[in-house]
């Protein structure tokens, strides 16, 4: 039987008890809603058909057989749940074919958070200025060169270059220098996807 496609929103507003959008939970079923806490109705009376197993071990059998029968998004929950490798493999990989996507939502929340994006751009010009105004002229030259040459790529491959702190200014370990040997020129999307991430050796 098809069901009525309605917002939990609207559910409220005709005193309902259930909704449908349609869309799958994250155990890949596909069915009707509870108002009261979001919950999926299939997922519902699985975990009652677990709970009602009074036997440790069939109720035990049946957990992982549920784990097992569910579909690929149940496993790319707790894959990024645990934050496992697969996980950052898959990420990077998604990233990497749905750049524009990742951009978008990007400039978004920079639009939605003006706020928070002014703060900490800021705070890294006053680390960049706290760690470079006390330079010798040469020193300041030679940083200026390594942006002309990110520019000069830019115009030449076409390609966007970012210039990067190998040691990001700004993390919770340890804070890098404004300074040409803590400088390196990177394409725009390696530079997004390394962030401001710092291994420690």
């Amino acid at each position: 039987m098809e069901m009525k496609l309605i917002s939990r929103k609207e559910a409220i507003q005709n005193n309902l008890t259930k909704y449908f959008t349609g869309k799958s939970c994250k155990h890949g079923h596909t069915d009707y809603r509870y108002v009261c806490d979001h919950q999926c109705a299939e997922c519902c009376r699985v975990k009652s058909r677990i709970a009602g197993n009074k036997d440790p071990e069939k109720r035990k059998q049946a957990c992982k057989q549920w784990r097992l029968d569910s579909s690929e998004k149940y496993v790319e929950y707790y894959m990024r749940k645990n934050n496992s490798p697969e996980w950052k493999e898959y990420l990077k990989k998604h990233r990497e074919e749905n750049q524009e996507h990742y951009r978008a939502k990007g400039r978004l929340y920079g639009n939605k958070n003006r706020g928070k994006r002014n703060a900490r751009e800021m705070l890294r010009n006053y680390r960049k200025y706290a760690s470079s105004h006390h330079h010798s002229p040469d020193i300041l030259e030679r940083i200026d060169e390594i942006y002309k040459e990110a520019t000069n790529k830019k115009l030449v491959g076409g390609v966007d270059y970012h210039v990067d702190h190998i040691i990001p200014l700004i993390h919770p370990l340890v804070c890098g220098l404004h300074v040409p040997w803590n400088l390196q020129i990177l394409t725009a999307t390696e530079n997004l996807r390394k962030s401001n991430k710092f291994e420690v050796i």
